[in-house]
């Protein structure tokens, strides 16, 4: 074959230009935002349910540890009027994007697969087969890990000082 094909010839090899290209990565992005927009507004309502109390029972727990049964709570501080919503904002995010990731992981697959070879594609496949299994691993890992990360943190408050941990510059525990 050729490498200037006759304008006459059929399109045997199914060959995308540039711009059908950019318009089925569009498509794939647009259906991967949505379904992290999806997985944000699921994310918004899982905060209320068990994501708060969930994310503040270690911090609750290390403090009882330290200060003994009659210890007060050590619970989100909110220091400005928006730092709520923009803590509550960031968790949607991020519960959006692990709950969407089968579909944005998909996406990604479906868009690089067309232009793969066999040998390209099962290796592919074997990549992806592996790679959604394992991010949810790692998500419940992290998940399961982080009590003895907060626990390890507050061991290196010296004596007789209160550790206050901030959630980046928004939001702080003491």
């Amino acid at each position: 074959m050729t490498a200037v094909k006759d304008r006459g010839e059929k399109n045997r090899e199914r060959r995308m230009s540039l711009g059908a290209h950019l318009v089925e990565l569009r498509k794939r992005l647009f259906i991967s935002a949505i379904a992290i927009v999806v997985g944000m507004v699921g994310g918004w309502i899982l905060t209320d349910l068990f994501v708060w109390d969930a994310i503040q029972e270690p911090v609750n727990r290390v403090v009882e540890a330290q200060q003994g049964e009659d210890a007060v709570s050590a619970g989100i501080i909110f220091p400005t009027i928006s730092s709520a919503f923009d803590l509550r904002l960031q968790i949607a995010f991020t519960l959006g994007i692990v709950i969407s990731a089968p579909v944005w992981l998909y996406q990604i697959f479906a868009f690089l697969v067309p232009g793969l070879n066999t040998k390209e594609r099962k290796y592919t496949f074997a990549f992806f087969a592996t790679a959604i299994p394992l991010f949810f691993a790692g998500c419940a890992a992290g998940w399961f890990v982080l009590p003895n990360i907060v626990k390890l943190m507050t061991s290196f408050v010296p004596e007789g000082l209160r550790p206050c941990s901030r959630r980046r510059s928004t939001s702080t525990s003491c």
